[in-house]
C-alpha cells in the first residue's frame, strides 16, 4: 500500500531501491541518529531490505521509501514497527538522506503515517525514540503535538557505546481531536 499527499509518496521498501537506500544512508551523519550503520556496506542493506520486505508482506512492519512526487527521486525511509494490536499502539522512525533535509519530507511522511496508523489501522498511541541530539527530530515531533515522555538510558549500542533515547508519543486523541 502506498501512501500519498501532493509532494510525496511512501512506497514499500524494495530491494530495488537497495542502491539508492546506499547512497542515501551512507553517511556517518545519518549514522549518529539511526540504526544505520556506518560505514554501510551493500549487503547489509540488501539483508536489511529482505527482512524489512517479508514482515511488511506479513504486516507486522511497515518500512516506506519515501520518494518526491515532482522528480520520483529516493529521499528516505519511514517505518511503522513494533505494531501491538491488543493495545492499539506501534513505534514510527524516519530517516531522509542530508541533501533532502530542510525541505519538509519528513514531516510529510510522518504525517502521512499518522493518518494511516490512526484513522486506517486505529491504533491509539504512536512511540518515537530519538536522540537526544536530534535536533530536527525534537523540533518535528513538537511541531505534530507529540509529547515528550522521558529518557530511555543507555536504550540502544551504537558501535559498542550505550547511549539514551528520548521518548515522544502522540495519541490518536491528540492528532484527530475532532474525529
Amino acid at each position: 500500500m502506498n501512501l500519498s499527499d501532493n509532494y510525496i509518496t511512501l512506497k514499500k521498501l524494495t530491494l530495488r531501491h537497495s542502491n539508492d537506500f546506499f547512497k542515501v544512508f551512507h553517511d556517518p551523519e545519518i549514522a549518529r541518529f539511526s540504526t544505520t550503520p556506518y560505514p554501510l556496506k551493500l549487503s547489509w542493506v540488501r539483508n536489511y531490505i529482505r527482512n524489512s520486505m517479508e514482515l511488511y508482506d506479513k504486516d507486522e512492519k511497515y518500512t516506506w521509501a519515501i520518494f518526491t512526487k515532482v522528480t520520483g527521486q529516493f529521499v528516505g525511509v519511514a517505518v511503522l514497527k513494533n505494531i501491538d494490536t491488543k493495545n492499539r499502539s506501534a513505534r514510527l522512525g524516519y530517516s531522509v538522506g542530508q541533501k533532502y533535509r530542510n525541505r519538509g519530507f519528513t514531516k510529510m511522511a510522518v504525517k502521512l503515517i499518522l493518518d494511516f496508523t490512526f484513522k486506517e489501522l486505529n491504533l491509539n498511541r504512536i512511540e518515537i525514540r530519538i536522540d537526544g541530539m536530534d535536533e530536527r527530530s525534537i523540533t518535528l515531533l513538537k511541531d505534530i503535538g507529540a509529547t515528550y515522555e522521558g529518557k530511555l538510558r543507555s536504550a540502544i549500542d551504537r558501535n559498542g557505546n550505550f547511549q539514551d533515547l528520548m521518548l515522544y508519543s502522540i495519541l490518536q486523541k491528540e492528532y484527530l481531536p475532532e474525529e
